[in-house]
């Protein structure tokens, strides 16, 4: 079965929409690992903080369709565009593929890009190498965080 890597991430109701992302993601994957959550700034300063996670988990799906449950489970939290984000969900990683998926391109650049991403992961699979890079988490986030932590800080934070 499959590994993926998800992002999740909200700052509208986090505490209610994040544990039922997680209970709907649970109805498509198995063997959710979750890693430590963080209180983390927006990347636009006009918008509210944001409670983030990266999670490991296994799946029959494929890229298509886990795009297509992930939409789906936005929708049911109350997606909608805006300074508010009642739930953003992302497919950071499926496996170790590379390329265009369905229009998403593999593994994201979030990665790499987002401290808001990277510390989390980091924490989750410090030992797993990127994809493409072919470098640890760890390793990234080591070499990156200070760079990172100048567009957006963080702080621990629990659910």
């Amino acid at each position: 079965m499959p590994y993926v890597i998800l992002g999740i991430g909200s700052n509208e109701e986090p505490l209610k929409n994040i544990p039922r992302a997680l209970e709907l993601l649970n109805r498509h994957c198995d063997k959710i690992d979750l890693s430590p959550t963080y209180l983390s700034t927006a990347l636009d300063p006009s918008e509210p903080d944001y409670i983030n996670l990266v999670i490991k988990a296994k799946t029959d799906l494929g890229v298509e369709a886990l795009l297509d449950v992930l939409k789906e489970i936005e929708t049911l939290c109350g997606r909608r565009i805006g300074k508010f984000c009642m739930l953003d969900l992302d497919l950071l990683c499926y496996e170790r593929k590379v390329g265009n998926f369905a229009g998403v391109e593999l593994p994201r650049v979030d990665l790499t890009d987002y401290a808001h991403v990277l510390l989390p992961l980091s924490e989750l699979l410090p030992d797993q190498k990127h994809p493409v890079l072919n470098i640890s988490y760890a390793e990234l986030w080591r070499t990156n965080s200070t760079k990172l932590l100048e567009k957006q800080s963080l702080r621990p934070h629990s659910l």
